[in-house]
């Protein structure tokens, strides 16, 4: 049985820029053995309205799970690290995590 692994970052495909393309390549890696899901933002660097064109729509690496939550403003874009960590312990009481 694979282990898991669940990881939170703020860049992920199919946002541009090194951060998400060395999180895609670290995901591929660990998928090879574990199942991997990812936490992760609406892509937003450098603005929102440029991942609404098709160029942008890229799919998660094949067999890595995406969960994107959506942001509320740009206020809240911008204290991101913070914010983020408050969205994430929101989640841990509907994520359950078992140890092997």
């Amino acid at each position: 049985m694979k282990k898991r692994i669940l990881i939170i970052s703020q860049n992920f495909p199919p946002e541009i820029g090194s951060a998400a393309n060395r999180m895609k390549g670290i995901c591929q890696c660990l998928n090879e053995v574990a199942d991997v899901t990812v936490w992760t933002t609406e892509p937003h660097y450098p603005y929102k309205q440029l991942y609404q064109q098709t160029d942008f729509l890229e799919g998660a690496p094949e067999g890595v799970t995406i969960k994107r939550i959506k942001t509320k403003s740009v206020r809240f874009e911008k204290k991101y690290p913070s914010a983020f960590f408050a969205i994430f312990r929101s989640f841990i009481p509907f994520y359950q995590i078992n140890s092997y």
